[in-house]
């Protein structure tokens, strides 16, 4: 059998890589541009457009309330006829929270501005941005849980394709203040594909004050916003302490390092996406052998990536970022085992969502969270852009185990046994410790990442065949 026909027969890993592909043309966008801005823009005014990015990200998660987390719940609660009708209605809801939003900022905007930094213009510009991004990613996550890969991918073509264009077209016809340009082009192409898909979502569900729905949905939806908001401290408050604490040059080098370690974030994202569906299925079945064999595979193949593109990442930095970024390489290495430890809250934090346990994934993340600021605090003004790196490792970790003895003590449930996590994470850090040692020896790493590549395409054939 061919690995075509393999793809073909095989739902799942069919669907993981298509959604990989999109993944990395929608969320990987700025890594595949760094090349570009790095030119255009200088690290101070890349930091500028990091700092927007980060307020950007907080308001996505207020003006959203959460919703966007309910799409796969919705999906395996309600019938086929009320999920488009719930669709819509929940888009309404948003709708109010930008409002309130809108009306809030104006009535509290020299404080704002103050807590910002950002200009009058950039402030409401920045909400706009904000609630047609959370539409973009209401919509993309339907279709996951839909499978519809071919409009997912579509998607994310289109909003790439035009958030490019658009902010290079606009950073070359100004002299002067160029940072707003890549702003202003993020932005409007955010905004026109999000109209386009609120407008849409509305006439197929023709549904919009429902209370019932509303009932369904804020129960789940609410605790989201502290879990959401308390990982994005997780992901940011590095950024915004750095500022703080640093230059705007320093965190404009940490936010383009940050950008090029979470290349296998993002992987894992779109993975996750295809996984999800699949995993609340086999939940709903009960069939907790099929279970445990496909997320050991899962977490082997997995950890075999991330193992390659550690040793992998000092060419991928030098390939897509100037020679002043170069001596950040070994950050890099701490934000990708930062990232594995994501990786491994994604299995204990999947069966809280299909559970409906969003209290308790706001708790875990809360403590993470709190970790976070106080070890950025004291390493930042140690150690620099590596205390920030090292703190936000620390978190991370501290994220994992606190989702897995919830779900495993509290929930009473496990997915696979503990000690792939012992595999996996000892894995990662003797790659970590290789790279460190041969970071001038190109011939050493990638002759082990050529073995580890054939290693994992024989097993992942093998384990797939198994599984069709």
């Amino acid at each position: 059998m061919s690995i075509k026909e393999l793809l073909k027969k095989n739902t799942l890993v069919n669907s993981a890589l298509w959604y990989t592909i999109g993944s990395f043309v929608l969320k990987g966008v700025n890594f595949l541009t760094v090349p570009v801005f790095t030119e255009l823009l200088t690290t101070t005014e890349m930091g500028k457009v990091t700092v927007y990015s980060t307020w950007n990200a907080i308001a996505v998660i207020l003006v959203g309330l959460g919703i966007e987390g309910t799409v796969g719940v919705a999906k395996a609660n309600l019938k086929e006829k009320e999920y488009p009708e719930y669709l819509s209605s929940s888009l309404i809801l948003a709708t109010f929270s930008f409002v309130v939003m809108f009306i809030l900022i104006n009535i509290f905007k020299k404080q704002l501005l103050v807590l910002t930094g950002l200009e009058a213009g950039l402030l409401f510009l920045l909400l706009t941005q904000s609630f047609f991004s959370f539409v973009t990613s209401f919509v993309l996550s339907t279709y996951t849980f839909a499978r519809k890969y071919k409009a997912y991918l579509g998607v994310s073509f289109l909003s790439t394709i035009l958030n490019i264009v658009l902010s290079i077209s606009i950073i070359l016809s100004m002299d002067s203040n160029r940072y707003l340009g890549r702003i202003f082009g993020w932005a409007i192409a955010t905004i026109a594909i999000g109209f386009v898909l609120y407008i849409k979502v509305i006439l197929e569900g023709k549904t919009y004050i429902n209370l019932k729905y509303w009932k369904f949905c804020l129960p789940v939806a609410l605790p989201l916003i502290v879990h959401n908001l308390s990982h994005l401290l997780l992901n940011q408050s590095d950024i915004l302490m750095l500022e703080e604490f640093t230059t705007e040059s320093i965190v404009g080098v940490y936010g383009i390092l940050y950008t090029i370690g979470s290349i296998i974030n993002i992987i894992q994202v779109a993975v996750n996406g295809a996984w999800v569906p699949w995993y609340y299925e086999a939940l709903k079945k009960g069939d907790k052998e099929d279970l445990r064999k496909k997320s050991s595979i899962y977490i082997i193949l997995f950890t075999l990536l991330t193992v390659m593109f550690t040793l992998g990442v000092p060419e991928v930095i030098k390939l897509f970022a100037s020679e002043e970024y170069w001596p950040g390489i070994p950050l890099v290495f701490i934000i990708i085992m930062g990232y594995y430890f994501v990786y491994l809250y994604t299995f204990p934090a999947n069966f809280q969502f299909y559970s409906k346990n969003t209290k308790f994934i706001a708790m875990g993340t809360i403590t993470a969270a709190i970790v976070n600021i106080i070890f950025n605090y004291f390493l930042i003004q140690y150690f620099g852009m590596y205390g920030a790196a090292i703190a936000t490792l620390i978190a991370y970790i501290v994220l994992f185990f606190m989702h897995f003895c919830i779900v495993k003590f509290k929930l009473k449930h496990q997915d696979y046994p503990f000690i792939y996590n012992i595999y996996g994470i000892s894995a990662v850090a003797l790659a970590w410790g290789i790279s460190y040692v041969f970071l001038n020896a190109f011939i050493v790493r990638w002759s082990i990442i050529i073995i580890l590549l054939v290693i994992s395409v024989k097993v992942g054939i093998k384990e797939i065949k198994k599984i069709s």
